[in-house]
């Protein structure tokens, strides 16, 4: 510190600098007093540190504000002795920690502001400050921890409507929960042993979480991290930011549910208000449905797991459950009434007579629960291909549809901007008529098979308008065979969970063939199944249609 003269100024050319000076709080009866001593006493004894201000003729207050304060009370221009002084902004600030430093009335958050702006002119380098400000480090790290508080809590403690150890307690909160606490301290008088009783109740026992806790290790809302810089503390291994904590635990059940959704159809949580109520399917017993009604329910759109949110469990997963309650009743009752009479048939919400046939056509009984929406569409729209190219490849029985059509009143499913783009294409004239006599006109050079080639791809243009259930007639009347223009493919399979392609598996035969091979593979992520179900060349699955592929 480079001084360069002593003199006395009057106080009014004197300024506070608030951003040197640790203390932040004045008190005015304290103010009152030191104004009265320094008038006993005749004057100030100790001299201000200043420096040249902006202003030739003021000087900013680096260390001495409150004698400066009091002096104000007597006189405006009360003479001051200070000590000029010729330093820049970071020894400004060592100056003005020193002369607080140690002193009875400087509050634990004073010293931490100041040892933070200290901090940052010294770029980080805690020890490189604290050597500065003659501190050893454990007193650094503990003044920095409480800058952790709010200002609202930081207030508390300087002005001492709080004490430190709640401090050191608040500061292990989120902001946004510590002027909600601090508030219920002051209303309520809590002692620092009543808040930290409350603060371990509200706490979360990291080693509990369902989540990846590595980010935990250093965070500064994990009770182990802030032991050793407070004296006030609970337990170790606990996270005191119960909202970063749930939103972990939320993300972590979600991610859960998207994994198992790879697996089952429906994957609900479990928890105190829950409305799903599932049932856990099973073979045998009392509440048994038998062995091959288990295989057929594992691809129903209600077959799924359950993930608990209860506190005891959480994260826990059931597998094999049932969402439909009324189905199961009535499979378990037709269980029970076929073991009286030695047969056990085929009951589900939706029965169908199907065989394991190739052609698509029902011939024997199976049982099929609710197929899910995504497959639905995926077979409807396949129904519509296979029914379109069985009709272009079959002119005769165009005619018959297209007769059909008009009967119905179909024809109008005709697709005009389709059958032209084919007819330009079949025929090689233009399409774009405008009347009929046009039209006729163009038809004048058709052959026979082009005609007939015409009307298939006119009536199959008309296929994608039906209604779902013309469409069926129109397959069933037919006979078209699935097994030729459709066979199990990896599009398919993607559509489906693993539960979903086992019970596939199951039907078409393949999954006894594996034996055990297949249990092993099942325990693989679904790709994985797909990949192994497509390079398969030891099992022929041309001809083979799951049922959810049949007509009904």
């Amino acid at each position: 510190m480079n001084v360069i003269k002593e003199v006395t100024l009057p106080a009014s050319q004197l300024l506070p600098r608030p951003d040197y000076n640790p203390r932040t709080r004045f008190d005015p009866i304290a103010l009152k007093h030191l104004a009265n001593l320094i008038q006993a006493r005749g004057g100030i004894i100790q001299s201000l540190i200043i420096r040249k201000a902006a202003s030739p003729t003021e000087y900013e207050i680096l260390a001495g504000e409150r004698r400066w304060r009091a002096a104000k009370l007597i006189q405006d221009d009360f003479p001051i002795p200070c000590r000029l002084v010729d330093v820049d902004d970071r020894e400004a600030l060592a100056i003005a920690l020193s002369e607080n430093d140690g002193r009875e009335d400087l509050s634990p958050t004073e010293e931490a502001a100041s040892a933070q702006k200290y901090l940052d002119m010294c770029n980080g380098n805690r020890e490189e400050a604290a050597a500065y400000l003659g501190w050893d480090v454990s007193k650094m790290h503990h003044r920095l921890a409480l800058m952790q508080c709010t200002p609202a809590v930081r207030d508390a403690l300087t002005e001492k409507t709080i004490r430190l150890g709640h401090a050191e307690l608040l500061a292990r909160l989120a902001p946004a929960n510590q002027d909600i606490a601090l508030q219920r301290i002051i209303e309520h008088a809590m002692s620092v042993r009543d808040v930290k009783s409350k603060l371990a109740d509200l706490s979360q026992k990291i080693e509990s979480a369902i989540f990846d806790t590595s980010g935990c290790a250093g965070c500064m809302h994990n009770s182990s991290e802030q032991s050793g810089l407070f004296e006030e503390s609970i337990q170790e291994g606990f996270c005191m930011n119960p909202p970063c904590f749930s939103k972990k635990t939320s993300d972590a059940l979600d991610i859960k549910r998207q994994s198992l959704l790879e697996e089952v159809p429906r994957v609900e949580f479990v928890e105190p208000k829950s409305t799903v109520f599932p049932i856990k399917i099973v073979a045998d017993g009392p509440n048994g449905i038998g062995e091959m009604e288990v295989n057929a329910c594992r691809s129903c759109a209600n077959f799924g797991s359950t993930i608990s949110k209860f506190p005891a469990n959480l994260g826990e997963v059931e597998n094999g459950m049932c969402f439909d309650a009324v189905c199961n009743a009535k499979k378990v009752a037709s269980r029970h009434q076929a073991s009286q009479t030695n047969s056990i048939p085929n009951i589900g919400n939706e029965s169908e007579t199907r065989s394991v046939a190739s052609d698509g056509i029902q011939t024997e009984s199976s049982t099929k629960g609710v197929t899910p929406h995504r497959v639905i569409e995926y077979r409807n729209k396949q129904w519509r291909r296979i029914a379109a190219n069985f009709i272009v490849a079959n002119p005769e029985l165009a005619r018959k549809v297209l007769i059909a059509l008009g009967l119905t009143g179909n024809a109008k499913c005709v697709c005009q901007e389709k059958f032209r783009e084919l007819f330009a294409k079949l025929s090689g004239n233009r399409s774009d008529v405008n009347s009929m006599a046009e039209a006729l006109s163009r038809l004048d050079s058709t052959n026979v098979d082009q005609y007939k080639l015409l009307i298939g791809v006119m009536v199959a243009s008309s296929i994608a308008a039906l209604d779902l259930d013309a469409l069926i007639d129109v397959m069933q009347h037919l006979q078209i065979p699935i097994a030729t223009y459709w066979k199990i493919s990896p599009e398919f399979l993607e559509l489906l969970t693993k539960s979903e392609i086992e019970a596939i598996a199951d039907e078409i035969g393949w999954k006894a063939s594996l034996g055990d091979e297949f249990i092993s593979m099942m325990k693989g992520k679904k790709a994985e199944v797909i990949q192994r179900m497509q390079a398969a060349k030891d099992y022929p699955f041309e001809g083979r249609i799951p049922t959810v592929m049949r007509l009904p």
